[in-house]
This record gives structure tokens, sequence and C-alpha cells, in this order.
């Protein structure tokens, strides 16, 4: 690299070389600029790396990744700060015990961790403009952990507890007061669509954000947290799944 350069200069070449090649998101390289702009120490280290051998060390990239999910895991924090697991817990299991629906297990609420899901769908690497879609989303943590993220053109998530999706809705607004979908996307607004429904209810075009069903056959990566759903739920889901392009 041109010796010339300042070191704002060299990283910003190399987070652009590195989105160019897919090695990061465009997401990813949004949060590597902003570590650039808070002139964060730890970034002399990677530049230090790219301009040796080092850089193609394995480690390397790993460095490069974990940065930004750090930073992405701020702004995710702020989006959450409001919406932790015991409240998901307790509006589950209150709307639960309201609607006589205890001994549906399939309903019990659970979210994943945040850098858990990240190291997940690194591991999948989707495509720019790929469809994710949460089956059972909750307060949508999974939803906005791929929003962060990747370049998907489209992150929905549908959940049938009304008062887990007033939660999730509230995230979404916040999203949008904190303008990250200005911040994150290049060339176009990546749509984000939270439904309130059944998972199974799909029939008919794909729904909209205030639609009581949600399509699911056009997506890329389908998520659901199924740990406690049953059997007769996991043989109607893979059904369904049948019809997955």
């Amino acid at each position: 690299m041109d010796s010339s350069m300042t070191q704002p200069a060299k990283l910003l070449l190399l987070a652009n070389i590195l989105a160019r090649g897919g090695v990061i998101t465009q997401n990813g390289k949004a949060f590597l600029k902003e570590l650039i702009l808070k002139k964060d120490p730890r970034l002399l280290k990677v530049l230090t790396a790219f301009d040796s051998e080092e850089a193609h060390d394995p480690s390397f990239l790993n460095t490069i990744n974990r940065l930004i999910e750090e930073e992405a895991e701020q702004y995710y924090n702020l989006l959450f700060a409001d919406c932790s697991l015991e409240q998901g817990k307790t509006v589950s299991k209150a709307e639960r015990h309201e609607k006589g629906l205890t001994g549906q297990k399939s309903l019990i609420y659970g979210e994943v961790e945040f850098r858990s899901f990240a190291k997940v769908l690194r591991k999948i690497s989707p495509p720019e403009g790929a469809v994710f879609v949460d089956l059972g989303s909750g307060t949508g943590k999974a939803v906005f952990v791929a929003r962060l993220l990747h370049d998907f053109g489209k992150c929905g998530g549908v959940e049938v507890l009304e008062g887990l999706h007033a939660q999730a809705l509230k995230v979404k607004q916040r999203y949008g007061q904190l303008k990250l979908n200005e911040y994150l996307t290049v060339g176009g607004a990546s749509e984000l669509s939270l439904v309130q429904g059944s998972i199974l209810d799909d029939e008919g075009p794909s729904a909209g954000p205030s639609a009581g069903a949600c399509s699911w056959h056009d997506a890329d990566v389908v998520f659901a947290n199924s740990t406690c759903f049953d059997d007769a739920l996991m043989a109607q889901m893979a059904l369904k799944a049948r019809k997955l392009k």
C-alpha cells in the first residue's frame, strides 16, 4: 500500500477492498467506516497486519469481523435497551395465561444472543439482496441482528403473540428514529417487515407489514428458534418448507 497515504485513507481503502471482494458486507463496511471516523485505536493493529503478510492469515479476517460485530452490537443494544430477555418472557407468559395457552409449549419464549447468532449468519454468508425470515420472531432480535450485519434485501419476522409483536414494533420505531436504514443501506432501502400472525397461515400473496399472514416461500434464509416447538408444529413447518424456492 502507498506509504504516502494517511492512516485513515489506508483504512478506508481497506474497507472498500474487503467489501468489493465480498469479504465483509456493505453494512460491515459502514460500521468499519464508523470506527475509522472514531479513530478507534484497535484499527492500528488491523492496518499493521494488512501491510504485512498477516493479511493472509484467517485470524486477520476474524479480527475485522469481530470489530464490525462489536460496533453493530452497540446499535443493537440501543434498539433493545427497553426490551430485555426477562421482559420478553414476562409479556409472553402473561398473554399465554390470559388466553389459556399455557399448555402450548411451542409458545414458550426464547431469543437469540447477538454474538452467537452473528457467527451463525457469518457462517451462512448470505448473498447481497437475499431474503431473511424469522418464524416466531418474538421481540425481533434475530431480525435485527440480520438487518444490522448483512445486506439482506428484505428482513421479516412473524410472531403469533400480540404482546411480543407490539414490543417488536416499538423496536422497529426506534430503528427508524435512529435512521439506521439510511446509515446502513447502500443503493436503496432494505425492507423490514414485522407481521403478527401464525407462521403456518401463509396462503395468498406475500404479506405486507401489517398483514396477519406471512409468506416465507420466497425466503433465502429461514430461521426458527424451535427448541420448544412440538412435533406437530415441526411437521407442519416441514410441509410448508417444501414450497421454498
